[in-house]
């Protein structure tokens, strides 16, 4: 798990890990990527000891392919609860085992449904090609994600695979979100390192300085 420097705290309450498990997943061999970074992330995700922001932390995932789900819906931290949950992610959609379309529109409204009525900032962390059901309503589907959360959404995409418009169209969903999103590569986090950084970014954020002790007073003479 990351760690906390000094004045640093877990700034996000909610946290949502989405993993493509399509069928243009399985077709470019990007699935076991998606899974092997979903996993890392969840391995990454702060403690429930870690100095935070407020003391509500929940967490929950989702594996998508076509109609069919798989992970767990969001609810206080449970790591073991969540390995789990992205654990049995596998290519879904279609009997066959070659997976199903990508209705990212879907899974996002599905997002906003288990975040409703959850008080406090949340990241959603989206690990896709980006070969989407719809771009436009899947840009819509995130527009609506944020607006239905007060406190802010973040969403990151990382994109997997090289999926032709793969890039625009996940960069169009992170700006749709609140600014705090980002994009990136499945390269980008080809290190330890370099997944930690990012988990880092995305669930931690300065804490405010405590404030300054008053000076001493001397006592006026009479």
């Amino acid at each position: 798990p990351v760690t906390m420097e000094r004045g640093e705290w877990r700034a996000m309450d909610n946290v949502v890990v989405v993993t493509d498990g399509s069928g243009s997943t399985y077709a470019d061999q990007s699935f076991p990527t998606a899974k092997a970074l979903s996993q890392a992330t969840v391995a990454a995700l702060p403690e429930k000891s870690a100095r935070a922001k407020s003391s509500t932390y929940n967490a929950g995932n989702i594996g998508f392919g076509g109609d069919a789900r798989v992970g767990e819906v969001v609810a206080p931290f449970d790591r073991a609860r969540l390995r789990a949950g992205v654990d049995a992610t596998h290519v879904m959609g279609r009997i066959d085992g070659g997976g199903g379309d990508t209705p990212l529109h879907r899974v996002l409204g599905e997002v906003e449904a288990q975040l409703a009525g959850k008080p406090g900032p949340a990241a959603v962390v989206l690990y896709t090609d980006g070969e989407v059901h719809c771009a436009k309503t899947t840009v819509e589907a995130a527009r609506s994600l944020t607006a239905s959360h007060p406190d802010g959404v973040c969403i990151h995409a990382v994109r997997v695979g090289n999926r032709p418009g793969g890039e625009q169209v996940l960069r169009d969903v992170v700006a749709a979100g609140s600014s705090c999103g980002s994009y990136r590569t499945a390269a980008d986090l080809g290190s330890p390192g370099a997944l930690s950084q990012f988990v880092h970014g995305v669930m931690v954020g300065q804490a405010p300085a405590a404030p300054s002790a008053p000076p001493p007073t001397t006592p006026s003479a009479l």
